[in-house]
């Protein structure tokens, strides 16, 4: 046992991962000893166990003298004074944990934040949103050569080039092995590149804007309460970014 907390009506027991069996002493019912559990429990889970009181022991009696005749033939049978086996309680299902992690994406200088909320057991889901917050308005398209799509003659650019990006996704997340997890998702994502003219004015290239499916995969590790992740996200298979998580779990 790793450490113990009292609280009212209840007493609170951090045991070490894959604990099968417990004993309880009682200083008036006694000692349960070696109570095994239906399984072997689990880290970051939370489990009930209650226990009934026993039932009490009843006065004895001293009872008068039987008289053995014979019923039907049969000769009078002893009592049976053995005991029989009373439950000692029960042990419900674990509580599933939750994690919240702030997530760091990185694309050619520009950086993206977010939010990954979860759910699990050995199995769950989540859910990641993630933005730069740039919001970018434009007046007209042009190509990676910087023609205009009017047909207009090509302008001169600026060398600073803008991108708005906004992602989200969700999927599943699976323990591979101890506090291992594995996690896979899909969703929708929009990176908008944006050139601007000496002139002033801002158009979207769409051969570097990329919008549509987007997908995401990644491992997460517990470590005590902190969870951290790495992983890498893609928009229509045109733009990567590497993602780093780093939360909670509770």
């Amino acid at each position: 046992m790793c450490s113990r907390k009292n609280e009212v009506g209840e007493i609170w027991l951090y045991v070490p991962h894959g604990t099968v069996k417990l004993t309880i002493k009682h200083p008036r019912w006694g000692v349960l000893r070696d109570y095994r559990f239906p399984a072997a429990l689990e880290s970051r889970l939370t489990y009930e166990l209650v226990i009934a009181s026993p039932p009490e022991k009843v006065q004895e009696k001293p009872y008068p003298e039987v008289l053995k005749r014979p019923f039907r033939g049969l000769k009078n049978t002893s009592l049976d004074c053995s005991l029989c086996p009373v439950s000692g309680g029960k042990l419900r299902g674990g509580k599933p944990a939750y994690f919240l992690l702030a997530t760091l994406g990185l694309h050619e200088g520009e950086v993206a934040n977010g939010l990954r909320f979860g759910i699990m057991k050995r199995h769950g889901g989540w859910l990641h949103v993630q933005s730069n917050f740039r919001f970018l308005s434009t007046s007209g398209k042009c190509n990676k050569a910087g023609e205009l799509f009017s047909g207009e003659p090509t302008p001169y650019y600026k060398s600073s080039v803008s991108r708005a990006l906004n992602t989200v996704t969700a999927g599943g997340i699976h323990r591979v092995i101890g506090l291992l997890h594995v996690y896979e998702g899909i969703g929708y994502g929009e990176q908008r590149v944006v050139w601007e003219t000496l002139e002033g004015v801002k158009l979207q290239n769409t051969d570097y804007s990329v919008k549509g499916f987007a997908g995401e995969v990644g491992v997460l590790m517990e470590l005590c309460r902190v969870a951290v992740s790495f992983g890498v996200l893609t928009i229509q298979g045109k733009y990567w970014e590497p993602l780093l998580g780093v939360g909670i779990n509770f």
